[in-house]
């Protein structure tokens, strides 16, 4: 459920930052996007997520080269709709106002945009993460949360909780946590050391548990 969870936010980003009607959200389970320059680093989950790992090795995938005027951004096939088309894409570029989005051979499209754009995207992406950490608190799914904090640059995460025990969906969602990390970094086109995600008690303030990304494998 996690895994699907992670995979839809990655669909609404692109959908809602990029305008791009693009990512195969209902492919399979779902889909799932993220560009950077470098791969950044990997996070692997201690247990059961294997799916969820090579999701975030996807992560590496997608190029983002900044120019001077110009930012150029390139989304992997298995991100693509398999029914896209050179035509559809010209649509998209023409009503988005990108300056041009190539259907590459491998399926892979790649658009190039204004920095301007790009920053909009950004800002879109941050509040798409912003909206999803907001919806994690009191849910369902993490009754215990009460507040989930991040700081600008999405690289240190304070999940304040009711109980003084981390638990099983709490320790899972830390993989969440580094992902939307990761995305929002490939797609800036910016390198980050680790993302650190403190879960703290509500009642002493103290930190229950803390996970580093720089200590996964």
């Amino acid at each position: 459920k996690e895994e699907y969870e992670m995979k839809r936010i990655i669909c609404v980003i692109l959908s809602a930052s990029l305008a791009l009607s693009l990512c195969a959200c209902g492919k399979q389970e779902d889909s799932e996007n993220t560009p950077t320059p470098q791969p950044n680093e990997t996070v692997s989950p201690s247990a059961e997520p294997t799916q969820e790992s090579d999701s975030l090795d996807a992560l590496g995938k997608i190029e983002v080269e900044p120019n001077l005027f110009d930012v150029t951004l390139t989304i992997p096939a298995e991100y693509m709709d398999e029914d896209t088309t050179q035509e559809q894409l010209n649509e998209d570029a023409k009503q988005k106002g990108f300056k041009s989005v190539t259907l590459n051979e491998d399926g892979s499209a790649t658009y190039i945009m204004t920095k301007a754009q790009h920053a909009e995207m950004i800002d879109g992406m941050k509040q798409s993460i912003d909206e999803s950490l907001n919806d994690m608190v009191g849910s369902e799914d993490y009754p215990s949360i009460i507040s989930i904090e991040a700081n600008s640059d999405y690289t240190l995460y304070k999940v304040t909780l009711n109980t003084e025990e981390v638990g099983f969906y709490e320790s899972f969602a830390v993989l969440g946590f580094y992902m939307y990390s990761g995305m929002y970094h490939v797609f800036n086109g910016t390198e980050v050391d680790n993302v650190s995600v403190q879960f703290i008690s509500q009642s002493t303030g103290e930190i229950i548990e803390e996970a580093n990304s720089k200590d996964m494998n």
